[in-house]
């Protein structure tokens, strides 16, 4: 690139550069092109004429794309294919001041004919000007501020501007929902949630469309949460806008108010309440307003962002958008980042901090180092940890020396940035030394009881090798073999079945070996438990033995359930004719045949128990009442209530406590049913029914209205009965019959709420 100054600038004067550079400017705002000018006078940007001068030849060398094409400035180039004007792409318009300017674009030259021609660095001129009349050339660029560029050929002229500017670093303010008390509590007022820096952000809402706080643990990009605000509802009615008050109360609506003394961007944290796609709006009332949709995922936190002016700006789920595919509804908000530029010279900081959880550590001999993950964080004046870029910071040895890898070893790095610094750790490997030997650094699981399996997760070992460098290993099941041993017994296939005691376990690793040692408990006592009486006609018979354990734990192995009975290892249930236990019934089927009494012995290796006396009963009927064992402090929540040997009940995953009500038998207490659409917060009953069985289901409502209604499904869902109205009354209880095959079925309220105050089960024909 040709500087040549009085060239440029006894052109710029013939032009008359003043209002040829304005036109430039105008003209030219994206490419930085300027048309050739002509015979006739040209407007310029202050809408006077200025007429064109014929230009000063300025001999140029012909260009290197075309022989045919002599430069536009020779006097052999023919009238019909000359240059009518140039333009500039590419090129760098931002700077740090002190540095130096580089063009760093692409000239091209636009012929008459159409075609265009990169220009060579010698075809071109290229000066910087402190204004945009173009009078006053910089003599460089080491203060802040905008500069003006003439880009030119002969008498063609493109312009730009570049700007010079201190350098910027990033502040983000996490503005998260924490400390708001208490919890599960409507919020009609004002709740501050921030107020740094200028920038303040608090909920609020009217008296009618409340906010409610809730305890919540979740990370996302980094931020930790610890509550979440829950936005019910659409905020504002489609169309309408947000009004708030002076005092931070609003009439219409639930809102975030967020204040921000600097043009920022805004990302707002949170999910819908439920599986659908939410929209929401972000306003200033006045001349922004812009609507997003979120995803309907009430699982995973969503960020979504927003750049705005300095002012105050309203956040708030938005109505039903056809348009959005969104629907209005319920939405969580943990927080809002506010992230915005400062000088990165008004800084000061008093520590960093190195991440190093993402660069590579490890390196084999004479790799090319590399610190490319590496995070490094300041914490400014503000109070904030910045993100340093690589310019803020360097990576030496400890005694400041260059990294390198051309030994083998443990190198521990000094990273310095702002006046302070951290360290972190690398190694360097040669990948032809040899393993010498390993131990283990943090073990695996080392207690069991009896059945469990071997678990190596959380196993780590350290390998030393030929050059004395070691390496951490964590459990790989290709790289690192086991197996259990008692004594010098190999027992890894037996492991399930050993009894207590301690044994070891054997690692290898680059045909290195190691040990630990790992203890199979003690039992200390061994219980069964069983029923005393059987129906009728039973083909199974459940019993469950709880171990005891040395360490004060227990172990259920059956508990009721006929499959573990017939697989565990050594578990026996036998039954009997006689009391002492000498004639064997070979089956269940055959012990319950006929109303009796038959003797049965539960055993599990070295546990057994005593001669057990059954009675088989013909159980035609039975019955269950809420007083019968519950008080409105019971938990019923994904408990067994009831079990009987026609019918079983079982509360609900989020079945509430009972609640004190009167109802048959002057019953205490009653379990209130909620209807609710979400499977995963069923707030019903379970009912198994063993053989078929005629019910009679004791219900109130839960309110003084009726049209109250209940339903029981199948396992597949599908409704097999659906109650009439369930009718409140204070000294009685709405009886509902419905006869129902052996199975397992759900009682659901599905309109409103009603209450089961009892059953009652007869063995149907």
């Amino acid at each position: 690139m040709r500087r040549n100054k009085l060239k440029v600038l006894s052109s710029l004067a013939i032009l008359g550069i003043a209002g040829l550079g304005l036109a430039a400017c105008n003209n030219n705002t994206g490419s930085g092109t300027t048309q050739s000018p002509t015979s006739t006078p040209t407007e310029n940007g202050g809408g006077a004429t200025t007429p064109t001068p014929t230009p000063t030849p300025v001999p140029t060398t012909p260009s290197q794309s075309t022989t045919t094409t002599p430069n536009q400035s020779s006097t052999n180039t023919p009238e019909q294919n000359k240059i009518e004007s140039i333009s500039v792409s590419g090129q760098t318009k931002e700077f740090l001041p002190g540095s130096e300017f580089v063009f760093g674009g692409t000239v091209t030259k636009n012929y008459s004919d159409g075609s265009q021609v990169v220009a060579t660095e010698e075809e071109y001129i290229v000066t910087i000007y402190t204004d945009n009349s173009y009078e006053t050339e910089a003599e460089n660029i080491k203060t802040a501020g905008t500069y003006y560029v003439v880009v030119s050929i002969g008498d063609k002229l493109a312009t730009y501007e570049i700007v010079v500017r201190e350098k910027q670093q990033t502040i983000h303010e996490n503005a998260v929902v924490k400390g708001v008390t208490p919890t599960k509590t409507d919020i009609s007022t004002k709740v501050d949630i921030y107020n740094q820096h200028g920038n303040e952000v608090y909920a609020t809402a009217n008296s009618s469309k409340k906010i409610q706080s809730e305890d919540k643990t979740a990370t996302c990009d980094g931020i930790e949460f610890s509550q979440r605000l829950k936005m019910q509802g659409s905020a504002v009615a489609a169309g309408e806008s947000v009004n708030v008050s002076a005092d931070g109360t609003v009439s219409n609506g639930r809102v975030i108010v967020v204040k921000v003394a600097q043009a920022s961007k805004l990302t707002f944290y949170g999910m819908p309440s439920s599986e659908q796609k939410r929209s929401f709006i972000l306003t200033n009332n006045a001349d922004y307003s812009r609507e997003v949709a979120s995803a309907a995922d009430k699982t995973n936190i969503g960020s979504y962002e927003f750049d705005v002016a300095a002012g105050t700006y309203y956040f708030y789920v938005g109505a039903t958008n056809a348009t959005l595919g969104t629907t209005a509804g319920g939405w969580y908000f943990y927080g809002v980042d506010i992230a915005y530029d400062v000088p990165a010279s008004s800084l000061t900081y008093s520590e960093i901090k190195v991440d190093a959880s993402n660069v590579r550590t490890d390196f084999n001999l004479n790799d090319t180092f590399s610190t490319d993950g590496l995070v490094v964080k300041g914490k400014n004046n503000l109070g904030t940890w910045d993100i340093l870029s690589k310019e803020d910071y360097k990576v030496t040895n400890t005694d400041d020396t260059e990294v390198s890898t051309a030994t083998p070893g443990k190198k521990t790095l000094k990273v310095t940035a702002k006046g302070h610094s951290d360290t972190y750790d690398i190694q360097v490997i040669n990948p032809n030394a040899t393993i010498e030997n390993i131990v283990v650094k943090e073990e695996a699981k080392g207690v069991y009881k009896q059945g469990e399996v071997v678990s190596l997760s959380g196993l780590v070992i350290t390998s030393t090798d030929s050059d004395s460098v070691t390496q951490d290993i964590a459990y790989d099941a290709e790289k690192i073999t086991y197996k259990v041993l008692d004594g010098e017994a190999d027992v890894t296939s037996q492991f399930t079945t050993l009894t207590k005691g301690t044994y070891t376990v054997e690692l290898t690793y680059a045909s290195k070996t190691t040990t630990y040692n790992i203890t199979m408990l003690e039992v200390k006592e061994g219980k069964f438990e069983y029923k005393n009486e059987v129906a009728v006609g039973s083909d199974s018979y459940a019993s469950s033995l709880i171990v005891s354990y040395t360490d004060g734990t227990d172990a259920d192995w059956s508990k009721y359930n006929d499959t573990i009975l017939s697989t565990a290892e050594g578990y026996s249930t036998k039954f009997y004719s006689d009391a002492d236990c000498t004639t064997l019934i070979d089956t269940a089927t055959n012990a319950f045949a006929s109303v009796g009494t038959v003797y049965m012995k539960l055993s599990y290796q070295d546990y057994s128990s005593n001669a057990i006396t059954l009675t088989v009963k013909n159980f035609n009927s039975e019955s269950y009442y809420t007083k019968d064992n519950l008080t409105s402090s019971s938990v019923v929540k994904n408990v067994t209530i009831f079990d009987g040997n026609l019918i079983t009940i079982t509360g609900g995953k989020n079945l509430g406590a009972p609640e004190g009500k009167d109802g048959i038998c002057n019953q205490e207490v009653q379990i209130k049913l909620d209807a609710n659409t979400d499977a995963s917060k069923f707030k019903g009953l379970i009912l198994n029914i063993k053989q078929k069985v005629a019910l009679k289901l004791y219900m109130n409502c839960s309110t003084d209205k009726s049209g109250k209604t209940f339903v029981i499904k199948d396992p597949t869902g599908k409704i097999v009965f659906t109650s009439n109205d369930i009718v409140k009354n204070k000294t009685d209880n709405t009886l509902v019959e419905v006869t129902l095959e052996a199975g397992t079925y759900t009682i659901e309220s599905i309109t409103g709420s009603v209450r089961f105050a009892g059953i009652e089960a007869t063995k149907a024909e």
